[in-house]
């Protein structure tokens, strides 16, 4: 059965929503990286890829395109 692994979420705090996964659901940092216009941080919580994106400017074109 498929399953879902892999969760990406835009985010405009990045310390206190990675503190609010860490916390509530015992997910762990396992990368953090700046991309091209933004911060990626990965946490698991040894099943799922929660990735963390906080873009630098609402006004790029990655921004834009993900809501």
């Amino acid at each position: 059965m498929s399953r879902i692994v892999h969760i990406a979420l835009k985010v405009e705090e990045l310390k206190k929503t990675s503190e609010f996964y860490e916390k509530v659901f015992g997910f762990v940092e396992t990368d953090t990286s700046q991309i091209r216009d933004h911060v990626s941080r990965h946490l698991t919580d040894g099943e799922i890829d929660l990735s963390l994106i906080k873009y630098d400017s609402e006004e790029s074109a990655e921004a834009k395109a993900s809501g």
